[in-house]
């Protein structure tokens, strides 16, 4: 078979070398701007694999079009339809979840067991809202999930109001919240531990923003 070169496909195959050059290249990028608008690594996984799913179902379609109306009037909307795309994830609404924190004495707390010792405690804190108070009611707060960098504890931990050396209360102006800090032991803040906290029904944790807003809104302007 006697290969032929076909001048006019330059052009084509050249803008799209092009558009694929550039969407490679920001490929890491787009990741971490994932991870700044405030979505996990699964959220990332989940968009950056169904992108070439979309592509390749799109693909038939876009070149039915071109052949119908020509490649020069599809070429230009989708480039002007790319640019707007990639313009906009730069606004999209960032969704943050602040969760409540726990101090754990670091002479005490032992990474390589399974359970979190109680006497490890120095103090917890969580966030609330303006109708509650700090006042603590025993289980309903109890901690559920104590999680250390990457290892996590469940546990099922309560406490007695008796138990508090100190309750401090003050507002977190930026998150427009209040916050309580129960103090179980006096211990020099630099052996202290500082980690995350799960309460029972996700007492203490604050949200700014929408999670499926943001995730959706990124999902739809990818695979545009």
């Amino acid at each position: 078979m006697k290969f032929k070169f076909n001048q006019r496909l330059v052009p084509i195959c050249s803008i799209f070398f092009l558009l694929n050059l550039g969407n490679g290249f920001p490929g890491s990028y787009l990741t971490l701007l994932m991870r700044s608008l405030g979505l996990t690594l699964a959220d990332a996984s989940f968009v950056n694999g169904c992108v070439p799913i979309f592509a390749v179902l799109f693909t038939p379609i876009i070149g039915y079009i071109g052949d119908k109306f020509g490649f020069k009037l599809v070429l230009i909307i989708t480039t002007i339809g790319l640019m707007i795309s990639s313009t906009s994830l730069n606004f999209l609404p960032v969704y943050r979840k602040y969760t409540a924190k726990i101090g754990l004495d670091k002479n005490v707390y032992n990474e390589t067991l399974e359970s979190i010792n109680p006497e490890a405690i120095v103090w917890f804190a969580k966030y609330g809202d303006y109708n509650s108070s700090c006042i603590y009611t025993g289980d309903v707060k109890a901690i559920k999930e104590i999680k250390c960098e990457e290892k996590i504890f469940n546990v099922e931990i309560s406490f007695k109001e008796e138990d508090f050396k100190i309750i401090n209360t003050d507002n977190c102006t930026a998150l427009n919240s209040p916050t309580c800090k129960y103090v179980l032991q006096n211990v020099d803040e630099k052996e202290v531990l500082i980690c995350n906290a799960k309460f029972d029904q996700e007492n203490g944790s604050i949200e700014t923003g929408s999670h499926r807003v943001t995730l959706w809104t990124y999902f739809v302007l990818r695979v545009s």
